[in-house]
């Protein structure tokens, strides 16, 4: 046994030595040439008080869609076994059994990373794979015998969402300096391209990608989309009618200290035990933008560091003219969350004892400015 393990402890510092790589000095990037920073919200700041709904045993959603009266659950399991996706019945309080499931089959994944729901379809984008899945909403709401729709996508995206039934737009494309691409989902073509990062000094388009990582949003009417990062506290907001961007930086005003880092396989960020996670997986109605939040640093990766930096217990909300609205403060840590149509219903999932939860909301629109 202590062989076993002596062996295993070589292979694993060769392993950590290959990881580590070069790295090099800070590099200055610019997000946005005029952020608007703020100190403090609008509104007062909330207190949340979540009720427990129902226990979801072996699951860790990580993002959630309300349809009607059914929430659709995306699952990720480290483990890559079970579903990927599951529908709970707000009405009658009961899961369904789990559909797509994990593997290498043809109606399967390995990578589920993004899932989205939109123009009557459920969408669900695999990193690993390559290849974006899709199904008529209606279908996965029926636990019928499903089949999904697959499309493969060439380059490496980060996120992605669906313009419409044609067209995704991505982030984090490692051989642009365009923080957005719109791409034709058969062809692969970029259609068109958004916004550009500033480079103050000499720095690897893909490790800046990796290391100005942000999550990509469309609101559900239409022409604007949001761009939260993970590890600075800045959010833009695209309007791509009219091609132009606001970025919005605060309360904490996170800065990163960018290192770019060589790998053989490419250009990275390494993250250190100082980087600040800030946003996590954005929800966004018509009116607002919900922005799980963070602000811990990873440390040395003790377990309450690890639990504080990969899950949230404050949420920041915006409208889309990019005015900080309301701090919700959360009375547990959450790894995801849905909101009601209305904005008066705030489902989440709680990450130390796993049940599903629910609470209200009240924003208050006359009291926005």
């Amino acid at each position: 046994m202590r062989k076993v393990r002596s062996i295993n402890f070589i292979y694993n510092a060769i392993f950590i030595i290959i990881l580590i790589g070069c790295k090099g000095k800070s590099a200055r990037v610019v997000i946005h040439n005029d952020i608007k920073h703020f100190t403090k919200f609008l509104q007062e700041n909330d207190s949340i008080v979540f009720k427990n709904m129902h226990e979801l045993k072996g699951l860790l959603p990580k993002q959630m869609h309300i349809i009607d009266s059914t929430l659709i659950i995306f699952n990720f399991t480290r483990n890559r076994k079970g579903y990927t996706f599951y529908n709970y019945s707000l009405n009658d309080n009961k899961l369904s059994k789990g559909y797509l499931a994990y593997g290498r089959g043809p109606n399967e994944v390995i990578g589920p990373f993004t899932s989205r729901v939109k123009d009557g379809k459920l969408w669900m984008h695999d990193i690993t794979r390559k290849k974006i899945m899709s199904i008529e909403v209606d279908k996965a709401l029926n636990d019928s015998i499903l089949s999904f729709n697959n499309f493969s996508i060439q380059n490496y995206h980060y996120k992605i969402d669906i313009a419409d039934s044609l067209h995704y737009l991505s982030v984090g494309d490692k051989f642009s300096l365009s923080k957005i691409q719109l791409i034709d989902l058969a062809s692969q073509k970029t259609i068109k391209e958004y916004g550009k990062f500033t480079l103050l000094d000499e720095a690897p388009i893909d490790a800046v990608k990796d290391g100005y990582q942000s999550f990509i949003l469309s609101k559900p009417s239409g022409n604007k989309v949001v761009l939260p990062y993970r590890y600075e506290d800045v959010v833009e907001i695209y309007d791509l009618k009219s091609d132009t961007s606001i970025a919005i930086q605060g309360p904490d005003r996170i800065v990163l200290d960018f290192k770019p880092t060589k790998l053989k396989s490419g250009n990275v960020y390494m993250v250190e035990k100082d980087t600040r996670r800030t946003y996590g997986a954005p929800v966004v109605t018509d009116k607002y933008i919900y922005l799980p939040y963070s602000g811990h640093r990873r440390g040395n990766r003790s377990e309450e560091e690890r639990f504080k930096w990969n899950n949230e217990n404050v949420i920041h909300v915006f409208d889309w003219e990019g005015n900080p609205i309301k701090k919700l403060v959360l009375d547990r840590y959450i790894t995801s969350i849905a909101v009601s149509k209305d904005d008066k219903t705030l489902y989440s999932f709680d990450a130390e004892t796993g049940y599903l939860i629910k609470a209200n909301l009240d924003l208050r629109t006359n009291k926005n400015k």
